[in-house]
């Protein structure tokens, strides 16, 4: 039987302000002429090398800022220190999936391999290592789960 969970007001106001920012956040994505494309099922083979030559460089540094923010929970925080060590070592080695699906759509193995992170990719990046180097970084789990979410939503 699951335990039915009462929130205080101040939890309440707090989830529904969540809730906006990822409404705001996925209304702003489905704006992008390639997430559209991907959306309405007209992406095109190009359109998916492209966006598996920036994804990679995103998905190699998630895992490096998901260990370190792992690192950075005190003993205080032992189970969420421990559930995003194993989310670490869950994504340690996705990039490899995009490196295949990358090579089977017709791209070279050394193309993606020596593709440079883009602008965008390095600006997330340092933001998130940033954070993850602050102690108890709980504010990354949501940043987690919404990388993920969006991510479980193209499959």
């Amino acid at each position: 039987m699951m335990e039915q969970v009462v929130l205080t007001p101040l939890g309440q106001n707090c989830l529904q302000a969540l809730l906006k920012v990822w409404l705001d956040f996925d209304l702003a994505l489905s704006k992008v002429a390639i997430v559209k494309r991907l959306e309405q099922g007209r992406l095109s083979l190009e359109d998916y090398q492209k966006l598996l030559l920036n994804l990679r460089q995103q998905v190699i540094e998630g895992s490096r800022w998901i260990s370190r923010s792992a690192s950075s929970f005190d003993r205080d925080y032992s189970d969420i220190r421990s559930t995003v060590i194993h989310h670490a070592q869950e994504e340690h080695r996705d990039y490899q999936l995009l490196e295949t699906d990358y090579v089977a759509a017709g791209g070279e193995q050394s193309v993606i391999e020596s593709t440079k992170k883009n602008i965008g990719s390095e600006a997330l990046h340092g933001f998130l290592m940033y954070r993850a180097s602050q102690p108890n970084p709980v504010d990354l789990i949501g940043a987690m789960w919404i990388i993920e979410g969006r991510v479980t939503k193209w499959q």
